[in-house]
């Protein structure tokens, strides 16, 4: 426990996203006292392709720590540290000052179908997924290996490829350094020592090493201080630590309160994961299963994905059909999304038939078809925008229920408990659906942007107001409600996804596939 002095004591956590910058300054209660967003565009060159530029990552942080300090008087002696979590995989190539040649290939990026295709034959995907904990995909690895096969002189003129954190936290400390969380899902960790890289499967694909970042930390650990020269970009004070965190789902799982196993923790935002906690490394026999991360308390964590979540499919639902609803919630003053969610509220359970699979931007495990499409099926002249909005939600609740018996299967642990975090755990009526289908008790914290609080609270540790991350939960993470499942609509859930849902995909996996290849052949 911290003592009454540290109350006037703060921490930053940081959270570089997919479409904007987040930044929650805490204290050491995990209470919030301010929190700022920045958003910057995501590029789209190409179907399939997605890039930023890594300058806007900068200029939002920049931007967020002067909003957040305007009215806080921070100085170095209170203010404890700050870490930084981030999207995974995404990866900058730089030159020797670290100044961006290229745009940056986002983690939701699948240009690189032909270099997982090489991969897998040429290597082995068994093999691969023994040494690095993750099965060939839509990594970092192989998106170097793309800019190598397609656009050599990028790759040529690179110094280093550096992922999200590392290049702001060189910008704020002059330090180039990449953490165990960060490196794994690059593909190209070495999973049974994660403070080296796997040289063989990085050689066997022909990347060179050298343009991988050396030192590798573990989560809340010191990188070095604020220099004066970010010191006068960001206001913050010059010398104050900054810290090692994780990836952007593992410092929400912590901010979530996972810390054992039995618990699988569930984002709710633009990527729909689950992970769940292991004690030992786990058996590396099945890669169609899951893949592994790191936590920031350095435990492995077994991990699903659904690449489009919640707010990627709600996105993608609003500004294709939703403009009636928006004009609405305007009119009557009341959130847009939170208005959007609610809608769900006036349909049945199940949609009145309609069910949709979530592969919209590819499909995660067990299947890993990066060029595959969703799904939408039951719909008819009677179908309402609301039928398609919790079909939305029960879909992915399904996929989630999926990946929720391959995550039991390869663990040997039961899931009793289901820690919801990310934007759409706002939302009652997406709670108390994932409790149904799901069919176990939900938990929601009371921050529901927990990767910045995660943050933080590797800030707390690192900085020593914490001896440990367990710790740092007990003091930190706080529960604001709790769903159970109603038996009649659980009832309802189990026979739609083992009857309905499970089967749908495998029936039309082949003719999505053949479409796409198809309508490819055509231009």
């Amino acid at each position: 426990m911290f003592g009454e002095n540290r109350q006037e004591d703060y921490l930053i956590g940081i959270d570089i996203g997919t479409s904007s910058a987040k930044a929650g300054i805490f204290d050491p209660s995990g209470r919030i006292i301010r929190e700022v967003r920045a958003v910057y565009p995501v590029l789209t060159p190409q179907p399939g392709w997605r890039e930023q530029k890594a300058e806007w990552w900068w200029e939002a942080t920049i931007k967020i720590l002067k909003e957040l300090t305007a009215k806080i008087d921070l100085k170095k002696g209170n203010l404890k540290g700050i870490a930084i979590t981030h999207q995974r995989m995404t990866f900058v190539p730089v030159d020797k000052k670290i100044n961006p040649i290229y745009n940056a290939i986002l983690w939701n990026d699948v240009r690189c179908s032909k270099e997982v295709e090489y991969a897998r034959t040429a290597i082995g995907e068994v093999e691969i997924f023994k040494k690095t904990g993750v099965a060939p995909g839509y990594w970092s690895i192989y998106k170097i290996l793309w800019l190598k096969n397609n656009l050599e002189e990028v790759y040529k003129n690179a110094y280093k490829f550096v992922l999200v954190p590392d290049f702001i936290c060189y910008k704020l400390t002059g330090k180039l350094v990449t953490t165990q969380s960060a490196a794994i899902l690059t593909g190209a960790l070495d999973i049974h020592n994660p403070n080296r890289w796997c040289t063989d499967i990085i050689r066997a694909l022909g990347v060179d090493e050298d343009k991988l970042v050396e030192e590798i930390l573990p989560s809340g650990k010191i990188i070095g201080e604020i220099t004066k020269e970010a010191s006068k970009a960001t206001c913050l004070p010059a010398g104050v630590p900054v810290i090692t965190a994780a990836g952007d789902q593992p410092c929400g799982t912590l901010g979530a309160g996972l810390r054992k196993e039995g618990q699988v923790a569930v984002n709710g935002g633009t990527s729909c994961t689950s992970e769940i906690i292991s004690e030992s490394l786990p058996r590396l026999d099945d890669p169609k299963s899951y893949y592994l991360e790191i936590s920031p308390a350095g435990k492995y964590i077994l991990e699903t994905t659904i690449p489009s979540g919640g707010s990627d499919l709600m996105r993608w639902f609003r500004e294709n059909f939703g403009h009636k609803l928006v004009e609405e919630a305007i009119n009557k003053r009341i959130d847009t999304w939170t208005y959007i969610y609610d809608q769900a509220k006036h349909s049945e359970v199940g949609s009145l038939g309609v069910i949709l699979v979530p592969y919209f931007n590819g499909a995660g495990p067990p299947y890993w078809d990066l060029e595959t499409g969703g799904v939408i099926i039951g719909l008819t002249t009677d179908t309402k925008c609301y039928h398609i909005i919790r079909a939305i939600m029960e879909g992915l609740a399904f996929e989630v229920k999926r990946h929720v018996r391959l995550l039991e299967s390869s663990s040997g642990t039961e899931i009793n408990e289901l820690l919801m975090y990310g934007g759409s755990s706002r939302s009652d009526v997406w709670n108390q659906i994932f409790s149904d289908v799901v069919g176990v008790e939900v938990l929601v914290p009371e921050t529901p942007e927990t990767t910045s609080l995660g943050a933080a609270m590797c800030a707390a540790v690192g900085s020593g107001i914490y001896k440990s991350f367990e710790e740092a939960v007990k003091n930190m993470v706080h529960l604001r409600k709790r769903y159970s499942p109603n038996p009649k609509a659980k009832e309802v859930y189990e026979k739609l996804f083992e009857r309905c849902y499970l089967p749908i995909y495998e029936s039309v996996r082949v003719i999505i596939l053949e479409a796409k290849n198809l309508v490819k052949q055509c231009k």
